[in-house]
This record gives C-alpha cells, sequence and structure tokens, in this order.
C-alpha cells in the first residue's frame, strides 16, 4: 500500500498555550432535569452523563465531568466542576429508545427527551471495493433542536462509535428521528476520513435518519512528522496538544484527535489523507503554529 509522508519542522513565533486554562476560573455546577420518552413519560434507568467542550463539539472531554442514573420518575441531580468559559453538555440514552442531549443553560431546568430510534445502517470498502472488517466508526448527528450545531462527543463510546463486521458493514440502532448525520472512519493503515462535504451540506447533514445504503471508501494513510522549536530559545517543546487541520475544510471542527510532542519537540500525526494541512496547539482554545 503506497503512504505519504510530510516532514516539517514548527517554528512558534509567540506561544501562549496555558495562559487561557490556567487564567480559567472554576465553578461549581449544579444541574437538575429530567429525561422523558416520545410520549412524554418519565424515562427511569436512564444514563445521563456530563461532558466539557474543549474546542467544538468534535473535541469533547474524554472524561466525563459526571454521570448518573435516572430515578423513578426520570429526574437526575448531579453538580459538576466547570471553568466558565467551556460549554457544558448532557447525553442521555438507554436501549430502545433514541439518543438524546442538549446544552446546559445556567438557572435553568435540562429537559431530554429519547424518542423512537431509527437506523444509520452502510458499508465501508477500500479504493479497490474491497469490504474494510474492524474499521471504528465515529457519528456525526445534526437535528432541529441544535440549530447550526452539530455533535460528535468521543464519549459514550457505545452510544456514537461501532465496528464494522466480517463485511464491512456498520449499524446505528439509536438515532432520533429528523436527524441527519455524518460519518467519522478509522481503520489500521489507512486515512481516517469524516465523510463531511467540503462543497455540499453542512457538518452533519449528509445522511438522513432511516438510510441503509452509506457507502464509505477508506483512501490510502498519509502521516507527518515533526518536531516543535520556538524560535527565540531554540529549545524543544514537550507536552504541547497538536491537532492537523486539512486545508480543504479549514473551517471545520472536524478533523483527526490531537497528538501531544514527545521529550524532544517530536510528534507524529498518523491516518491523514493526502492533503495540505494547518497545524494548531490546542489548549481550551486552538492557537495556529507557524510553519
Amino acid at each position: 500500500m503506497k503512504m505519504g509522508m510530510l516532514r516539517l519542522t514548527v517554528a512558534i513565533t509567540c506561544l501562549c498555550v496555558c495562559g487561557f486554562s490556567q487564567a480559567a476560573e472554576s465553578r461549581k455546577l449544579p444541574i437538575e432535569g429530567q429525561v422523558v420518552d416520545y410520549m412524554a413519560r418519565p424515562v427511569e434507568g436512564a444514563t445521563v452523563v456530563c461532558h466539557k467542550s474543549l474546542y467544538g463539539l468534535s473535541q469533547i472531554s474524554k472524561e466525563p465531568l459526571a454521570s448518573v442514573q435516572t430515578a423513578s420518575d426520570g429526574r437526575f441531580s448531579l453538580e459538576v466542576e466547570r471553568d466558565v468559559f467551556s460549554p457544558v453538555y448532557l447525553f442521555a440514552g438507554k436501549p430502545g429508545l433514541a439518543l438524546g442531549w442538549g446544552q446546559i443553560y445556567r438557572g435553568s431546568e435540562s429537559i431530554i427527551r429519547l424518542g423512537r430510534p431509527k437506523l444509520l445502517k452502510g458499508t465501508v470498502v477500500d479504493e479497490t471495493g474491497r469490504p474494510v472488517p474492524g474499521a471504528r466508526i465515529r457519528i456525526c448527528m445534526k437535528n432541529e433542536t441544535m440549530a447550526r450545531q452539530a455533535v460528535a462527543p468521543i464519549v459514550p463510546q457505545d452510544w456514537f462509535t461501532t465496528l464494522t463486521d466480517s463485511k464491512g458493514q456498520f449499524l446505528f440502532d439509536n438515532i432520533p428521528a429528523g436527524t441527519t448525520a455524518d460519518f467519522g472512519v478509522e481503520a489500521d493503515g489507512m486515512a481516517s476520513i469524516w465523510t463531511i462535504c467540503d462543497f455540499g451540506p453542512g457538518e452533519g447533514e449528509q445522511y438522513a435518519a432511516g438510510r441503509t445504503d452509506v457507502r464509505i471508501v477508506l483512501p490510502p494513510e498519509a502521516f507527518i512528522q515533526g518536531r516543535v522549536i520556538p524560535q527565540e530559545s531554540g529549545e524543544p517543546v514537550a507536552g504541547l496538544r497538536i491537532l492537523a487541520v486539512p486545508y480543504s475544510r479549514a473551517g471545520s471542527h472536524f478533523c483527526q484527535e490531537s497528538v501531544e510532542t514527545g521529550p524532544n519537540g517530536q510528534f507524529e500525526l498518523t491516518g491523514l489523507a493526502l492533503d495540505r494541512y494547518l497545524l494548531r496547539v490546542i489548549s481550551d482554545e486552538p492557537s495556529t503554529l507557524s510553519a
């Protein structure tokens, strides 16, 4: 399999990665609410998880701020510690019902509705048309309740992520009615892609709930290797989170997960499609590197 490689050294003229995080004020945020089904009946035993947004909805905190089960009346209560600059989102799910979510607004109760579930089914193949088994599929969803935002958290894993079977097929059976979706796909030795169109529907708008004929083609893998070296000191910088954003969709938040620089400032971004990339340092807010 052909592989592409881009090598570069990143020089940073001005880097203030930690200042934003350290200045963020931490507060206790009490959250109360109720989970109901499509007939407004309380849902007992639903799982409710709370996550912080790090950089758009594609960079949700990997570890939940809190998680709780609903009581017999569908109600839940929890308290989280969050900095005042980062949005907080609730996600709720229960087998047999569609997923539900919402953003936390100060001073208001959160009502999360779990509707009738619909399917989204498809197949992942390589450039020759052969099925790709064991590919990791991550779903990005959008519906009328989210205005212009699309939801693509990386956890809870079993709600928003699945694997292709031996025939390269995948299935999501918990999609809310009226929802559209796009997919992020990863497989060993192949480029990791989002199905988001560069010149077409917006993020999370390509496939309507209920479709069973989704077909995703994975191209060969490329990667970027480099080092982060500030111009002033000339000393490599370890422990920075580096994100690669394709120039073809530089305004999108949907891209590969970031990687951390090593002791000598080195980093390697794998699973990339052949493209030109903009590199960013990620803290609570991204900063662009000059390369």
